[in-house]
């Protein structure tokens, strides 16, 4: 049996193309999968995009993945997934993408006869370097082999553009010995809505060209380089400098996003474009200024694996955004939902080694409360300062708590001074 923990993009993909016949996927209600556009980059030059942005984690995955890059494209037209052309590459022709395609997938699994189990994992069973199963509610799940797609750290922050499930896979995996590196590469967006009036969702496309940010002074605050950016749509190259913009000042001020369109441009917006829906049923008069903050957006960093998408445990696959990644200390937009389809399929074709073993240890997953979501934000945000994190690790080296654990991780790692373009430490 095959146990693939995760439902969004890389579960999915994985689940639909193993060939395995009993196969159980484990839904948390958390993939960010569900609300992104599922936008890809064009192929041509990709590769020289990322080798620019940044310090990458491992050529040997990052040539896997460009060599495979053309996968993606065809897994979704072989679901018959309608594409159009956009301004990164191409995008599903679906007014909320991320929602429908993610029903097509469900849709599609249960045809298949794959069990789908929702629930939060509560424990995972290990014993020496195999996995023997995975506690959702209260059920232990055993299989021969899993396939890990839960995505990364983002419900650990106290601002984070999704929060999903009420506890972090990870932690658990560095407990168990799991090989895990590069925690200290995060991406952070400037634009989360926390406004009461609209949806708790990251706002991005073209109306941030329409747009002016203020503070509660009403005094605009990025800087010439950033609002020119954002004007002219070429700001994705410039995401680290504009997340520290925002983010130091929403430590003085709180930070709110004015749109400058009239009530016909307005309407006319929410009818075509893909994050019209954020505003639906709402007048331009009542949403014209909302409050938003930067926020955690993308893990860089997490299980590590290899080109055939294996963990250093015997029977565990992964993909997508709970593994080391592609990016290093940097992420191009428009890649990850390739990347997750890419190693979800590779995932499904090579999980087919694994044993079952029922005798090991339970590591328990508790509940992730909101300290530690306030911990993760000040100590591992989008600006780190080095003696916080050294005090930090001084005083917590004896800790029981696994999620403490992984923030001593990613603090220790930090300390190395290669953070890349998104963080700054003072």
């Amino acid at each position: 049996m095959l146990c693939i923990v995760g439902c969004g993009a890389a579960g999915l993909a994985a689940a639909l193309e193993s060939r395995e016949k009993k196969i159980v996927i484990i839904d948390g209600k958390g993939a960010a999968s569900a609300i992104s556009p599922w936008n890809m980059q064009a192929e041509q030059g990709l590769k020289e995009k990322m080798l620019n942005t940044g310090k990458i984690n491992n050529r040997e995955i990052l040539d896997y993945f460009i060599e495979n890059y053309s996968t993606a494209k065809e897994f979704l037209e072989k679901h018959n997934i309608k594409l159009r052309k956009s301004n990164m590459g191409i995008i599903p022709n679906y007014r909320m993408v991320g929602k429908e395609l993610t029903e097509i997938f469900r849709k599609k699994l249960i045809e298949k006869g794959v069990k789908i189990v929702e629930g939060n994992v509560k424990g995972i069973r290990v014993k020496g370097d195999k996995l023997c199963s995975i506690v959702v509610n209260s059920k232990e799940i055993y299989a021969e082999n899993f396939i890990f797609a839960f995505g990364g750290l983002g419900n650990l922050y106290k601002y984070s553009t999704y929060v999903g499930a009420a506890s972090n896979l990870l932690a658990a995996c560095l407990e168990a010995g799991f090989e895990i590196g590069n925690l200290q590469y995060n991406m952070f967006h400037p634009f989360l809505i926390i406004d009461k009036k609209l949806p708790n969702t990251l706002l991005s496309g073209t109306l941030l060209q329409k747009m002016r940010f203020i503070n509660s002074q009403n005094k605009e605050f990025l800087s010439e380089e950033i609002i020119e950016a954002l004007k002219n749509n070429k700001y994705h190259y410039l995401f680290s400098k504009m997340c520290r913009e925002f983010y130091a000042e929403s430590l003085k001020n709180k930070i709110y996003a004015e749109i400058l369109l009239n009530e016909n441009e307005f309407n006319e917006y929410k009818q075509r474009d893909e994050f019209g829906w954020i505003f639906a049923n709402r007048k331009l008069s009542e949403i014209r200024r909302f409050r938003i903050t930067p926020a955690f957006h993308y893990s860089l960093g997490g299980l590590t694996i290899d080109r055939n998408a294996k963990t250093s445990f015997e029977n565990v696959y992964a993909a997508g955004e709970c593994t080391t990644g592609l990016h290093g200390c940097e992420r191009v937009g428009g890649v990850a939902i390739a990347e997750a389809i890419i190693f979800g399929i590779t995932a499904a074709k090579n999980a087919n080694n694994g044993k079952l073993c029922r005798k090991g240890k339970l590591i328990k997953i508790p509940e992730i409360d909101e300290k530690h979501r306030q911990l993760f934000w000040e100590l591992l945000g989008p600006i780190k300062r080095k003696k916080k994190l050294e005090t930090f690790i001084d005083e917590n080296k004896r800790t029981d708590d696994i999620y403490i654990k992984l923030a001593l991780k990613a603090a220790e790692l930090s300390l190395d001074g290669n953070l890349g373009l998104n963080y700054v430490i003072d």
